[in-house]
């Protein structure tokens, strides 16, 4: 009964004949520790919780008769019991991916505006820069016309007080 579960959760056969092969295979274990329980069919679930419901899958009294089977029916108790919460996992884990991509894709424009924020910044402290500086050399060329101004009117002043 444990190696028919076994063998279904491989995609295998579930006869003694295919339980010998499997387990006379030396790669058996590493397949067991390789298993990709992240992609287990419903089908598969639903043929494997066939066993499991069962009172006689159970690790300790499978145990009795045979600590290797304890191990396996363990194991695919576990397998059964993740692939079952990974089905309701999955959806959200994929939705966590879309929030993280959409948040690495806002995160990436909201960069990108900063960037170009700095730059106008910069841009802006330069252009007042100048402002200032032109402004500063308006005011000085405004004095000096003053000044000129009156050198002026001092000299016709003058001029007209000679003549």
């Amino acid at each position: 009964m444990v190696l028919e579960a076994v063998l279904i959760l491989l995609q295998k056969e579930p006869t003694w004949a295919e339980a010998k092969r499997q387990l006379g295979d030396q790669y058996f274990l590493d397949r067991l520790r390789e298993f990709d329980k992240d992609n287990i069919s419903d089908k598969t679930l639903k043929k494997v919780g066939t066993y499991t419901v069962k009172p006689d899958f159970d690790p300790e009294i499978v145990g009795t008769v045979s600590a290797a089977a304890k191990s396996l029916c363990l194991w695919v108790r576990a397998i059964e019991k993740y692939g079952k919460i990974y089905k309701i996992v999955k959806p959200k884990k994929e939705r966590l991916e879309e929030a993280l991509e959409s948040l690495r894709m806002k995160q990436q424009i909201l960069a990108e505006a900063r960037a170009k924020l700095r730059e106008l910044s910069e841009m802006i402290a330069r252009l007042q820069r100048e402002y200032d500086e032109k402004v500063a050399q308006k005011e000085e060329l405004e004095r000096r016309s003053r000044m000129l101004q009156l050198k002026l009117e001092r000299a016709e002043a003058l001029i007209t007080g000679l003549s």
